[in-house]
This record gives C-alpha cells, sequence and structure tokens, in this order.
C-alpha cells in the first residue's frame, strides 16, 4: 500500500469509534481492529501493509 493511501486510511481511521480491517490476499481474513482509540491484530495472520499502518499509527 502506498504511502498517500496509509495517509489517507489513518485520517479516515481517526473520524470512527471502531475500525475493522480486513485483508483480500488470500481469502477475506480479519487482521486487525481499532477499539477504543487502540489497535489490535486479531490473528497471527499480519500483512505487511497493515504492519506499516500500525506504525504509522504509532506516530499519531
Amino acid at each position: 500500500m502506498c504511502d498517500n493511501r496509509l495517509e489517507a486510511l489513518k485520517k479516515a481511521a481517526s473520524l470512527c469509534d471502531n475500525v475493522i480491517f480486513y485483508d483480500n490476499e488470500n481469502g477475506f481474513i480479519k487482521v486487525a481492529e481499532i477499539r477504543n482509540n487502540k489497535f489490535y491484530f486479531t490473528n497471527g495472520y499480519r500483512p505487511d501493509w497493515i504492519c506499516k499502518f500500525e506504525k504509522e499509527l504509532s506516530k499519531f
């Protein structure tokens, strides 16, 4: 996922109470969520894009 998409996703996520992230690389798998302004990985599968996004959020 390119940087401008990560930035747009970060802005959109900041407006939401809860966010659920799915990856469609190997099916439609829930990989993470944001609840109560905290980021959580939801299973052992962590695609690169969600790891990059989590790092971007920690800077926020």
